[in-house]
């Protein structure tokens, strides 16, 4: 964090308000690189000082950027509580468009807690005011939303419409993070309807966008998902790899409940691979391959180990060759 400080030098800041916008400029700065925890420190320290003073702007993007914060660390009752606060302050204020986005963000809340029915509320009156405000990108976001809602309803012809009319505006206006966002939810809705080929093309495309805007929580999100379609495909090597990046990256951004869903799926693919191998071992008489044959035979041939490379694991290997595969593309 020492050197996110010399970016924003806060305590040679003497004036309240110019410190709590630095603070709350901080704060937007390490959700923006996924860092919640930390964020959470700052929002709160500037919502004090915002209160103080009696900046009731600067008082309800705090509380937005807590609930927000609290939500992507799936404290999903704590965001709401934040969320509703920040709500109240909008439309105290007449801030439509800060009132539309805390209508988005309960929406959010309420969604992840399995309220789709609420959920679904939230988002129609966000997307009111959006249309009313001209704002497309606020459009855009609610639409997918609204898309996420109604397939979780198991409604997945509907929630396709939503995802297509939210992809148009997001491509017209060029919001990568949203675009990104509708592909995903596109991927969903085709593998809820079992279309998981064309759910794994729309993840590798939400994927690639994340990975280019730098937004680790929705790589990671695109892997997990990845990883579900192409276990459904029986394509357990591959699901392996997909659900073990995720991993990695919602370990480092501290997001447990997403880490414990991950090694879930990682013992389940550990664990049918196993079997696998079992039903498959050679009948007596037969030449037993080694105990890694598998390992090298699920690799790509130029990932394959030459005799020049055999000291090394083909655990390893495969490692290797799927950290540079990802990384790549």
């Amino acid at each position: 964090i020492g050197s996110v400080l010399d970016l924003f030098p806060i305590k040679s800041i003497n004036r309240p308000l110019a410190q709590a916008d630095t603070l709350t400029h901080l704060s937007s700065f390490l959700s923006s690189k996924s860092r919640f925890i930390d964020a959470i420190d700052f929002y709160q320290q500037s919502l004090a000082i915002y209160r103080e003073l009696g900046n009731l702007h600067g008082e309800a993007v705090s509380l937005g950027g807590l609930g927000s914060a609290y939500y992507f660390l799936g404290q999903y009752s704590q965001a709401i509580d934040f969320h509703q606060q920040s709500l109240a302050v909008q439309r105290e204020i007449g801030n439509r468009t800060g009132e539309a986005n805390s209508l988005c963000s309960l929406g959010n809340a309420y969604y992840s807690l399995g309220q789709y029915l609420q959920s679904i509320d939230f988002y129609r009156q966000s997307l009111a005011i959006d249309r009313e405000m001209g704002n497309l990108n606020g459009q855009g976001g609610s639409l997918c939303n609204l898309g996420n809602a109604y397939g979780a309803l198991g409604q997945y012809l509907q929630a396709i419409e939503l995802y297509q009319q939210a992809l148009e505006v997001q491509r017209r206006v060029g919001n990568r993070d949203f675009e990104a966002n509708s592909l995903g939810g596109l991927g969903n809705a085709c593998q809820s309807l079992g279309q998981y080929p064309q759910a794994i093309d729309l993840y590798r495309q939400s994927l690639a966008i994340k990975h280019e805007i730098g937004d680790l929580d929705g790589e990671a999100r695109s892997l997990l998902n990845m990883g579900h379609a192409l276990a459904r495909l029986d394509q357990h090597y591959e699901a392996l790899q997909s659900y073990q990046q995720a991993l990695a990256l919602y370990e480092a951004l501290g997001v447990d409940h997403r880490v414990e869903q991950c090694k879930k799926a990682i013992a389940e693919r550990n664990r049918i691979i196993a079997m696998q191998q079992r039903i498959i071992a050679p009948s007596i008489g037969e030449a037993k391959p080694s105990q890694n044959d598998w390992w090298e035979k699920s690799l790509p041939k130029s990932a394959q180990t030459s005799p020049a490379r055999s000291s090394r694991s083909p655990l390893a290997q495969w490692q290797q060759w799927a950290l540079r595969f990802w990384r790549g593309r």
